[in-house]
């Protein structure tokens, strides 16, 4: 609503900024005659400046205003139409030293979704866990996961949104 009045507003001050600046124009020599005959030459100057000043500034403001409504309003409509929560995925998991089997701390998990080529990262907890709490996607779209850890193999795999899932990382040897 607020953007939709301003936009009003830019367009009616653009135009009668514009309005008013063409008119003086067109009307100057009138505008000389009649009215700065009564003023003193500086006041004279100061008077044109400042009116010349107030038109364009009018203008000014309202086109800026006009192109910036309608801006907001093109990337409004740019944005896909259904953003609800069916259209986001989870995705839990963790990451395991495969030999082991104990928790891997700080690995890198970056997410590819495929569909609409999101990157999102994020590294695992002390116990090895991660969480991406809105990945975009539907259930049973899929992304490419990439896992990596200073010391191991990094992996490289696809998966099945949502999780969970584990990750087993083999050192480098």
């Amino acid at each position: 609503m607020e953007a939709e009045i301003l936009k009003v507003a830019g367009q009616i001050a653009g135009i009668a900024g514009l309005s008013v600046g063409v008119l003086l124009i067109l009307f100057r020599e009138v505008i000389r005659k009649n009215i700065f005959p009564n003023l003193t030459k500086e006041q004279g100057y100061r008077l044109l400046r400042l009116i010349i000043m107030l038109v364009w500034s009018l203008a000014l403001v309202g086109i800026t205003a006009w192109a910036y409504t309608s801006l907001q309003e093109q990337k409004k409509n740019s944005q896909p139409e259904s953003v609800n929560e069916d259209s986001f995925s989870r995705l839990r998991g963790e990451v395991i030293d495969k030999a082991s089997r104990a928790p891997i701390a700080g690995a890198a998990i970056t997410v590819k979704e495929l569909s609409i080529d999101t990157v999102l990262t994020t590294t695992t907890t002390n116990d090895g866990g991660f969480y991406f709490g809105k990945i975009p996607g539907k259930f049973g779209d899929r992304a490419r996961v990439y896992v990596e850890k200073t010391g191991y193999k990094g992996l490289n795999e696809y998966i099945a949104l949502p999780g969970p899932i584990k990750f087993e990382l083999e050192e480098n040897k």
